[in-house]
């Protein structure tokens, strides 16, 4: 999911349940190549793990560093994808 819209919790919590195979924010645009080729040529990695590895940091700071514990969603969500690898 590539977006221009405004980086909120609910915009990626509605991205990942309509199906998106992963997330961009449009302050992360100048990233895209290294993005599409993590995505495309990912190593095995699910993806949704390495998009937690990769810009979870960028997110912590954007939404607090403990958003995905407070919203049960993310929580499970993110419990998920760690059991994926």
């Amino acid at each position: 999911m590539l977006t221009a819209h405004a980086l909120t919790p609910d915009a990626l919590k509605k991205s990942i349940k309509l199906g998106a195979v992963s997330f961009l924010p449009k302050d992360k645009m100048s990233e895209l190549r290294p993005f599409l080729e993590d995505v495309v040529l990912g190593g095995g990695k699910p993806v949704w793990k390495r998009f937690f590895d990769t810009l979870g940091s960028y997110f912590n700071k954007r939404f607090g560093p403990d958003w995905v514990e407070k919203d049960k969603f993310f929580k499970e969500f993110k419990e998920e994808v760690l059991k994926q690898g």
